[in-house]
């Protein structure tokens, strides 16, 4: 099976409702009730594209891709927090595995390192400063001064 050489909306919301499985289930979601929109956009913020289409080069998709499943699993820990353990005569539900392993998706999707531009951080009302600082003997702050 080739990797894909383009997404659309549709296809990458398929792709993460596949991936999200029995998890996407148990929370109900589908991809025509707009469970994946969010997360879609998320990740088109992070990398800083407007459209889906504008992402044409193997690894922006694959970056794509890590970045929609982040944010969809992340969605998805705010979905299960509520899933909580319950015990009751001699049975016991751990439901509480379904939210550890949506994390232990965020934290191992994480691991690749990709995170918002900063284009995305300064829409989402972040904010990135790059100085230069020029530590010359001439500096009028120098510790010699300061004594």
């Amino acid at each position: 099976m080739a990797f894909p050489t383009e997404y659309t909306e549709a296809t990458l919301k398929a792709y993460l409702h596949s991936e999200l499985g029995n998890t996407a289930t148990v929370l109900g979601w589908t991809v025509a009730g707009g469970d994946y929109d969010e997360p879609v956009y998320d990740a088109l913020f992070d990398m800083g594209e407007d459209t889906i289409a504008e992402i044409t080069a193997m690894a922006d998709l694959q970056k794509l891709r890590i970045l929609a499943k982040l944010a969809a699993w992340r969605k998805a820990m705010a979905g299960l927090v509520d899933k909580y353990d319950v015990s009751a005569d001699a049975t016991s539900l751990k439901r509480s595995q379904m939210y550890k392993h949506a994390e232990a998706q965020v934290k191992a999707l994480s691991a690749y390192g990709y995170g918002p531009s900063a284009e995305a951080l300064a829409l989402r009302g972040g904010r990135i400063e790059v100085q230069t600082l020029d530590y010359s003997a001439e500096d009028p702050h120098t510790t010699d001064e300061l004594e």
